[in-house]
């Protein structure tokens, strides 16, 4: 929980990401995006300021959150899944 007189720290980055896809979305068709995102596939680049275990969270975590709503099983790599929950458990 943030401290009462500190602001949040997640708050600037949450508001830039936000930012940034308004940005990209008036400009960019839903095609356009689509094709951005299926060209990363086989990417090893990840965002700036975390690692690649951050990464592999999301894309387990988000995967899920996928899957859960659409009502699918989403089976999760056991090695990667280990990898997460490891990095997971070592954030403060």
């Amino acid at each position: 929980m943030p401290h009462p007189t500190r602001p949040d720290p997640s708050a600037d980055v949450d508001l830039a990401i936000d930012q940034a896809a308004r940005l990209r979305a008036a400009v960019l068709s839903t095609e356009k995006m689509i094709a951005e995102i299926r060209s990363m596939v086989g990417s090893r680049r990840h965002n700036a300021g975390v690692t690649y275990r951050e990464t592999l969270i999301d894309i387990l975590v988000h995967g899920q959150d996928i899957a859960v709503l659409l009502g699918h099983a989403h089976h999760m790599p056991r090695e990667a899944a280990a990898a997460a929950t490891t990095r997971v458990r070592t954030i403060r």
